[in-house]
């Protein structure tokens, strides 16, 4: 008997993992989404491909950066992200503009087969957690990314943005107990054909991040 299943799990010690002299870079791939989990040293640089309409998120967890693509520089710090669809293969420079602090940055691609956003935009947009034990959406186009942070056995339903069926649930800090799965720090789960999940904190000032798309497999 062939069982279908409509979900992949992702521990954060079975990711792919890039070491440099400046830079460590966790990968988890799953399905249509795949994030680049960057830790940056104070004062380094890192060139990277925004991939021909793809979407691409860059979203600081701790610290900040600065984009560097031809022209345009943009700064971007903690609860500010900036998104870019290019119309062909683009390179991006990310800068860590700090001395003495590390960067933790993820960077979040989603396939252009699994969003609707125009190719040519560039957008910053924000995320304001204003209280605990809710999720917030990024402001505008970036409705797609929202955020929480829980206290210890909270527990929440979070519907899907209308249109989207897939979700991509990424662990930022602390342990959640989601759909019956324990997830720990930088642990994914990548869900599809769903309308909405159940999660519940199992720890103090746990965070998590849900990325919505529209892919079914």
């Amino acid at each position: 008997m062939t069982m279908t299943y409509t979900s992949t799990f992702v521990k954060a010690d079975r990711r792919t993992t890039h070491i440099s002299n400046s830079s460590t870079t966790h990968v988890t791939e799953c399905g249509a989404v795949t994030i680049y989990d960057m830790f940056m040293a104070p004062g380094s640089s890192k060139t990277i491909t925004l991939s021909e309409n793809d979407l691409h998120i860059l979203l600081p967890v701790s610290g900040a950066i600065k984009l560097s693509s031809g022209a345009e520089d943009k700064y971007v710090v903690a609860e500010e992200m900036f998104l870019y669809c290019t119309a062909q293969n683009e390179p991006l420079t990310i800068h860590n503009p700090f001395d003495d602090i590390k960067t933790n940055l993820l960077h979040i691609t989603i396939g252009k087969q699994a969003h609707n956003i125009p190719a040519d935009t560039r957008q910053s947009a924000t995320i304001n957690i204003t209280e605990k034990n809710k999720m917030f959406s990024g402001s505008g186009i970036s409705d797609c990314i929202s955020i929480g942070v829980y206290d210890s056995r909270v527990k929440n339903k979070v519907v899907l943005q209308p249109g989207n069926n897939a979700v991509c649930s990424h662990v930022v800090n602390g342990s959640f107990d989601l759909e019956e799965r324990l997830l720990e720090y930088r642990d994914t789960l990548y869900q599809w054909d769903i309308q909405e999940i159940d999660l519940e904190a199992l720890s103090e000032t746990a965070i998590i991040l849900l990325i919505e798309c529209s892919l079914t497999k």
